[in-house]
């Protein structure tokens, strides 16, 4: 069964890319796996957070023009993706699209009948594409039935430590 996930997974995503891969020279990436990426065939580089900052470094450059498809394992928000796209865009890049194995449903995904959320960051003249929307209840600590029981503590995990 996880093989035969994998593999719909992989050929999925394959299509995805592979119609946008004349659009795009870069994939600049936070967290997808690069055993993803084994058979895309374009430039794989990434960016961290150094100091509260996203920021490109070990070496990785982009030019002036260059058109770059932003990565992401999930997009919740987009924050991260858009910081993302921020830093090679002070460098000249061009991003042509978004992407993520999931949306969690806050930012409008091409192919989704959902609508983006206002907490969604990205910004709507450029495309994301995903696997799917995997929309999830949210509480907060007061109405979460959880948190009720006394059993399970309210937490906010996320890729900023909080």
């Amino acid at each position: 069964m996880l093989n035969e996930i994998y593999n719909q997974t992989k050929t999925s995503m394959t299509k995805t890319i592979d119609s946008l891969k004349r659009d795009f020279s870069t994939l600049r990436s936070g967290k997808v796996s690069i055993s993803i990426l084994d058979n895309i065939g374009v430039r794989f580089i990434f960016t961290e957070r150094v100091e509260g900052k996203m920021t490109l470094r070990r070496g990785f450059e982009v030019s002036k023009g260059e058109r770059v498809f932003v990565c992401e394992d999930i997009i919740t928000t987009g924050g991260s993706a858009l910081e993302s796209a921020s830093c090679v865009e002070a460098l000249g890049a061009s991003i042509v699209g978004f992407g993520g194995l999931a949306n969690r449903g806050f930012c409008k995904r091409v192919g989704s009948s959902l609508e983006a959320k206002p907490e969604g960051k990205l910004p709507s003249n450029i495309p994301l594409f995903a696997l799917e929307d995997f929309v999830f209840d949210i509480y907060a600590p007061e109405s979460c039935p959880l948190c009720k029981e006394g059993k399970t503590p309210a937490i906010k995990p996320g890729s900023r430590g909080n």
